[in-house]
């Protein structure tokens, strides 16, 4: 059996590559797709007033499970937290199990939300925020991500796994070897530049619906598998 494999991020590609077993293989690179049509930009007022939140500017958190998680960054998370808890300018939103635990540092200027897979939802919850941030120390390529952008909302992480593919300078913000202060300032100042935020906001959007949709995913297995049919024939 000829087998052919699929991951979707340049790093995994060279991992694979690397691998005594696998890596004699045809292997092709197909990122994941996000349905455009569900994920998509609504005002950032009204996402605010329909999840009974005050209107400020809202740094979102979102995982599966989002306390004491630490390949998501939670212990980073606390330090942005404590940096950012006597501002009442801003509100965090953490979203995700567990995240009601967060109550026990009394951070005046944090809303935990629990995990709700409803896709409507999480339109909602990405749509109220102004930023996501993601501080995880280890990821391969995080449908989070590419959710929040499609929703128009930018994206801030560390550069870890496949997402450097997605996040570039255009479109949201990327730190380098998990420098927490300059996470921490790169925060400090999206609040202050309002024209850097909404040109991020526009492009984050166009890159999911250039690259990221689900209709080029599905386009790129169908080449691969009538790749695989024609061989086979031939």
């Amino acid at each position: 059996l000829d087998l052919k494999i699929v991951v979707p991020s340049k790093q995994l590609y060279d991992d694979v590559k690397k691998s005594p077993i696998l890596g004699e293989k045809e292997v092709f690179i197909i990122p994941n797709g996000i349905d455009t049509k569900k994920f998509k930009s609504m005002d950032n007022d009204y996402a605010k007033e329909k999840l009974k939140i005050p209107n400020k500017f809202t740094i979102l958190f979102i995982a599966q499970v989002a306390f004491e998680n630490y390949r998501k960054g939670t212990h980073i998370l606390q330090k942005i937290f404590e940096q950012f808890k006597d501002n009442n300018k801003i509100q965090f939103l953490v979203a995700g199990l567990n995240s009601e635990k967060w109550k026990l540092f009394s951070y005046k200027n944090l809303i935990p939300l629990k995990y709700n897979k409803n896709i409507s939802w999480k339109n909602l919850v990405y749509n109220s925020a102004d930023l996501l941030i993601v501080p995880s120390v280890n990821e391969n390529f995080p449908n989070v991500i590419l959710e929040s952008m499609a929703c128009g909302t930018p994206v801030m992480s560390f550069k870890t796994g496949g997402i450097d593919n997605i996040i570039d300078k255009k479109n949201g913000i990327l730190v380098e070897n998990f420098d927490i202060k300059k996470f921490i300032d790169s925060i400090q100042i999206l609040l202050k530049k309002k024209k850097l935020l909404i040109s991020l906001k526009k492009n984050c959007r166009k890159t999911i619906e250039k690259n990221f949709s689900i209709q080029n995913e599905v386009k790129s297995y169908i080449e691969i598998y009538n790749k695989v049919l024609n061989e086979n024939n031939n």
